[in-house]
């Protein structure tokens, strides 16, 4: 039997250059990936339009991971070549993803892939607000990345297949947590009902959740419509800044402003009740109801607290038209 080849051989090219670099095979650990990242900055440098310190390289390294096992688009070129490239398509509604965006395409660029931003995509039925897009030049880089750190065949897609790599367990705190900021970035969400963050785990939910109880994050699982998801308090999710720390994207906004929300658990204060009772007059459903409040006053209040008020009001008011006043 035929040994597998315990090194591949790739080119990171430039424009004025190729530089070919021999990286391993198969990672199996942290100092792994370290080892084989800094072989590529030796000769990716002159691609960034910055040169960041040796952790900030390490930890962008590991947020782009997790960008390619979330929802970056990948493009397969030659097999022979294992040729690779990232696209990245964020919604226009949210003007904060051209920062996030950016963001991803430097750290694309870190490894030697130029990455260029590409004209908006114009608003469709698919995406009735258009996108922010990037795009990577095909890579060996990233056909390595996609074989050897996700552990997946060439025509397994990240879609539907899981990936192998438990090594990531062996990295350090603060490269788990760039890793989980990959995935809440790109396939993460903030729930204003639960006061929650969220992040769909499928096909690697049990990955991911291994990943938070090494960090010590409690977290809830949820399957709905055969799709993994997982949830985090947002008290919990903003103490361990689970969306990019660097980047004010609008899930990051929304979860600092719901932490930092004032709540009454008791009684209301009299404006508060006022406020709430007259939006009930004019018909708003309590889920509005708490979006204003807390978009205009910064004030969490649960949607269960502004139903009873409301079946409270509805009693009353039966009660007014069934027992008039006065005789006949």
């Amino acid at each position: 039997m035929l040994e597998e080849p315990s090194t591949v051989t790739i080119s990171i090219a430039s424009d004025q250059d190729k530089s070919i670099v021999q990286l391993p095979a198969r990672i199996t650990s942290h100092e792994d990936f370290v080892h084989s990242l800094l072989k590529i900055r030796a000769h990716a440098t002159r691609q960034s339009d910055e040169v960041p310190s040796r952790a900030d390289f390490i930890n962008s390294a590991y947020y782009l991971l997790a960008w390619l096992v979330g929802d970056a688009g990948k493009g397969f070129g030659s097999k022979r070549l294992h040729t690779a490239r990232i696209e990245i398509n964020l919604c226009r509604k949210h003007s904060e993803n051209l920062e996030l965006g950016e963001y991803v395409a430097r750290c694309i660029r870190m490894v030697g892939v130029p990455c260029k931003r590409l004209p908006d995509k114009v608003s469709d039925p698919s995406e009735p607000h258009g996108s922010f897009r990037w795009l990577s030049r095909f890579s060996p880089v990233m056909g390595w990345m996609h074989i050897v750190c996700l552990g997946l065949d060439w025509d397994q897609r990240t879609s539907y297949d899981p990936v192998n790599m438990d090594w990531v367990l062996s990295a350090p705190v603060e490269c788990r947590m760039w890793f989980i900021r990959g995935l809440a970035d790109s396939d993460g969400n903030v729930h204003f009902r639960h006061k929650s963050a969220e992040i769909v785990t499928s096909p690697n939910t049990k990955l991911i959740r291994d990943i938070l109880a090494s960090l010590h994050v409690h977290n809830i699982l949820d399957f709905s419509k055969g799709c993994g998801r997982i949830s985090i308090s947002a008290q919990k999710a903003a103490e361990i800044q689970m969306f990019n720390p660097r980047v004010f994207t609008h899930r990051r906004k929304l979860l600092e402003k719901i932490v930092s929300a004032r709540t009454f658990q008791r009684r209301w204060p009299v404006w508060l009740e006022s406020r709430v009772q007259q939006m009930l007059r004019e018909g708003m459903s309590p889920s509005a109801i708490a979006r204003r409040v807390f978009n205009e006053n910064d004030v969490y209040i649960k949607m269960a607290s502004v139903i009873r008020k409301r079946r409270s009001m509805l009693e009353k008011s039966h009660g007014r038209d069934t027992h008039p006043q006065g005789g006949i």
